[in-house]
């Protein structure tokens, strides 16, 4: 990995944001859907900054470069009206040489569901990074659609106390009302069911309660449309200022804009440590695939190939004992070179067929229609094989299952072997994270001993672990089970695979364990795979074993400290280099003076928040 390159603006171009909000109708019903509605836009408006004019508060700004900062979009008067072609004819106006950054918050979910609509509508090309079924980004020519939520994770509300934003404050809006029957509306505060109040948490309950009264009490006129416009106005005003107090905090921090280089505020941090901290050719990238490209290899293809290593009685070179195995540039699942009587060496590849992948004619018979035949390809790469002087020992899927089942000597096998091997080891699976857990769900305090039951908040360890941790770094070597020269464990560093008995009476265990869809921190793998809550009374160590992927300091903490018996190591990822902070010479370790210099950050924003209480 190597520190970033940010992007370069271009010279004679502009550089723009938009700051815009949508809201809508939520009364035409869908066809074929009974109670349920379509959101229609009503009302967008929008707020222009560039970098000249971007600190100035007033929304009624004028810049020589971005022009008349506010504009409002609705169809108040005509139902008729598209709110977002007059916003995307407003944004035709700057021009060719305009790079327009546009954000709103929680777009991905809500306002860039709009825009899509209306770039398809308009058959406008649209580049889109995808978060699941979200758009996390958009890129239209020269406009580029991002979701401030995926940098500033809090509602618009909480954004003028976290920001210092004193003058602002956001308002409340009856959705429910927003439909044309309201739009000439003016009288008496619309009734409290309006505005979602079913949504709101309880401490909002109570203050949207306080508000509504107290504006009821004194005689509060209702304007639908002044209210509808003020109530967006308000909302894109707190999302711009916000925006542009986290920018420049970030920009005199880290040295460049988040919104402008990133699409997150994770893929912003790691662009801030690559930027200022990351040392060259220290943390490695992982090959796609994985170290031994094991992405491809299906499980069922590797126990075919163990089998075949049972017949043959030595080891077939495959992706799980070598790196890459290729012949005449071709990728292949086996390959082994076995001397012959006469002194020659016969060359022989080993290929499993997934029925699937490869269009077994049994099962997935060639079609007319299609443009690809795999079967076809398939037969044409084993003819090229076969002529070049390689023997091909071939297997389809369908027929290895069905050894599986009526062979004898397969059965027998892996009857007798029935884990020869353990799934690869992948790297992401040592991530596990931690959970919270209440230790006890029931203390009575004893009031004559003087006890107390108090809240206690506990600082993260993550800042500490990532300021006084040992980091490795570089690219690993791989140790695959049985090899003699795997390092014994207590010189592990990286990351391993492998079986471990925990104990039986460790009252707060320490490796993790994912279960039923849950992380767990578990003493007995059957109990938490079959849901046990009552007392553990499985013996055979078998069924108390776990076998998972973990970092080298915790598991060695539970071999060395916990009572984890190490029952069987399966792969070994080994770095050639540490790092690590240094309290006497204060050298810093991998991540040690970035999270020194953001954890000021946080510690200067947390005194600020006591002083203001």
């Amino acid at each position: 990995m190597h520190p970033l390159a940010e992007k370069e603006k271009k010279r004679g171009w502009k550089y723009i944001t938009v700051y815009y909000d949508i809201e809508t109708t939520q009364h035409t019903p869908v066809e074929g859907k009974p109670d349920t509605y379509e959101h229609i836009p009503n009302l967008l408006v929008c707020q222009a900054v560039c970098e000249e004019c971007a600190h100035i508060p007033h929304n009624d700004f004028f810049c020589t470069l971005c022009q008349t900062r506010q504009h409002i979009f609705h169809s108040l008067d005509d139902p008729n009206l598209n709110v977002m072609g007059q916003f995307f004819d407003y944004l035709q106006s700057f021009g060719p040489k305009t790079k327009i950054l546009l954000t709103a918050h929680n777009s991905r979910s809500f306002d860039g569901v709009f825009v899509t609509q209306e770039a398809v509508k308009r058959k406008l090309k649209c580049e889109v990074t995808l978060q699941g079924a979200k758009i996390l980004c958009m890129e239209i020519g020269i406009w580029k659609f991002i979701d401030s939520l995926m940098f500033l994770p809090m509602p618009l509300s909480a954004m003028p106390k976290s920001f210092g934003l004193t003058e602002l404050k956001k308002g409340y809006w009856p959705f429910m009302a927003n439909e044309p029957e309201y739009y000439t509306y003016e009288g008496p505060l619309p009734d409290k069911h309006f505005y979602c109040v079913s949504t709101m948490k309880q401490k909002a309950v109570a203050e949207f309660n306080a508000w509504h009264d107290e504006q009821t009490a004194n005689g509060f006129v209702f304007n639908f449309r002044r209210e509808l416009i003020d109530y967006c106005i308000s909302d894109v005003t707190i999302l711009r200022q916000a925006c542009h107090a986290f920018r420049s905090l970030f920009e005199q921090t880290a040295g460049f804009d988040p919104m402008f280089n990133c699409m997150t505020l994770s893929s912003a941090c790691m662009a801030a440590f690559r930027r200022n901290f990351l040392k060259p050719d220290t943390i490695g990238i992982v090959p796609p695939g994985g170290y031994h490209g094991r992405g491809k290899q299906s499980h069922i293809a590797l126990g075919w190939l163990d089998y075949e290593f049972h017949k043959l009685g030595t080891v077939i070179s495959t992706i799980y004992t070598d790196r890459e195995i290729s012949v005449l540039g071709r990728r292949v699942d086996g390959y082994i070179e076995l001397p012959l009587p006469d002194g020659s060496l016969e060359r022989r590849i080993y290929q499993f067929h997934g029925c699937y992948w490869h269009h077994c004619p049994t099962h997935f018979p060639a079609n007319e229609d299609s443009g690809e035949n795999r079967f076809e390809k398939t037969q044409q790469l084993t003819s090229l094989f076969r002529r070049s002087g390689y023997t091909v020992i071939e297997k389809w899927e369908c027929e290895f299952k069905s050894d599986l089942a009526s062979d004898p000597d397969t059965k027998a096998y892996f009857e007798a072997h029935p884990t020869t091997r353990t799934p690869p080891l992948g790297l992401r699976d040592a991530l596990a994270g931690g959970r919270t857990s209440a230790l006890k769900w029931y203390y009575k305090a004893d009031l004559a001993k003087g006890e107390k039951i108090k809240m206690v908040d506990v600082v993260s360890e993550y800042p500490n672990a990532n300021l006084r941790g040992e980091y490795p770094y570089g690219h690993p070597t791989l140790y695959l089970e049985g090899d003699p020269d795997m390092p014994p464990p207590d010189t592990w560093n990286g990351v391993i695979k492998c079986t471990v008995l925990p104990p039986r009476d460790l009252y707060l265990p320490v490796l993790p364990y994912k279960a039923k869809g849950k992380l767990m921190f578990p003493l007995c793998r059957t109990c938490v795979e079959e849901e046990n809550t009552e007392m553990c009374h499985h013996n055979d160590p078998q069924e108390r074993q776990l076998t998972d992927t973990w970092c080298a300091p915790e598991l060695l903490l539970a071999l060395r400290e916990k009572g984890y018996t190490l029952v069987e190591v399966h792969e070994v990822y080994q770095y050639p280099h540490t790092s690590k902070y240094n309290p006497d010479t204060r050298e810093d370790g991998l991540l040690s003076a970035y999270v020194r210099r953001f954890m000021a950050l946080k510690i200067q924003a947390s005194m600020a928040a006591r002083v203001r209480h």
